[in-house]
């Protein structure tokens, strides 16, 4: 309680304190740029964003990013298109650093949140980046409605969410969910907690009010082989996460031009 308090005190100075589940959070950490008000806000952010609450909130995101260039790289030089789904986007920001980087060209991106404002300062963001073909859309990672996009996504992703379930029946249901709207040969990417957060120091999971749910890497790697992914791969994230890279099968690791366009049903 008196750990809010103060972040909320604190938070009249510093953009940054906001807690770590929130997008606006994860988007602060990772643009990485002092904007407190003054300079008693500015010396708040810096040393927030200097933590290793911060550290590893940039280093899961780039561990996403790394992986989803790759899948866009690869689908490219087959002369395809690539489209990603987020289920738990916030404001989206490394993907829209991706695709600044990348090019657009004729991918798409489809952003979800179950925050309002996350989705509104995601159109603002995307429109700001000149970035036309993402969409953010207002939706919950546990509602089968948040799946339905226009075309079968290639890749899902849900970063920092499994450790804000408390139940593990909601997480089997966002991988089922991810199984099902994927195209053929589609991945699924999701981090989880491999440990409670032992880099941090006792100010920020006081401040912050840092709990997450921890749960075994292998439970979550046969939760993911029992629903139908063919190919599950663990790698490291950051200091005490890990992401998951699962692959569905039926077809090649990239699927033909032509099967990969049906309609959801």
């Amino acid at each position: 309680m008196h750990g809010t308090w103060i972040a909320r005190l604190l938070g009249r100075h510093s953009s940054g304190f906001r807690g770590p589940c929130s997008g606006q959070f994860w988007a602060y950490a990772y643009r990485n740029a002092p904007d407190g008000r003054g300079c008693v806000g500015r010396c708040l952010d810096r040393a927030l964003l200097r933590s290793a609450t911060c550290a590893e909130l940039r280093a899961r995101a780039e561990s996403v990013k790394r992986v989803l260039r790759e899948i866009v790289a690869e689908r490219r030089r087959c002369g395809q298109t690539t489209t990603i789904l987020d289920v738990a986007a916030g404001q989206a920001p490394y993907l829209r650093e991706l695709f600044r980087e990348l090019g657009e060209q004729s991918d798409r991106v489809y952003c979800s949140d179950r925050d309002p404002r996350e989705v509104v300062e995601g159109r603002k963001a995307a429109a700001q980046d000149g970035l036309r073909n993402f969409q953010f859309n207002i939706g919950d990672a546990g509602d089968a409605a948040s799946y339905l996009v226009p075309l079968h996504p290639h890749a899902v992703v849900a970063l920092g969410l499994l450790e804000t379930l408390p139940g593990d029946p909601q997480v089997r249901r966002v991988i089922a969910l991810a199984y099902q709207a994927l195209a053929p040969a589609g991945y699924f990417l999701l981090d989880a907690r491999a440990e409670h957060p032992a880099g941090c120091q006792q100010w920020e999971c006081w401040l912050l009010g840092l709990a997450p749910v921890v749960r075994p890497i292998g439970r979550i790697s046969a939760w993911l082989r029992q629903v139908g992914f063919e190919e599950v791969r663990v790698e490291a994230s950051g200091t005490d996460c890990v992401l998951f890279v699962a692959r569905k099968g039926n077809g090649s690791p990239f699927p033909a031009a032509d099967s990969d366009r049906g309609e959801l049903r």
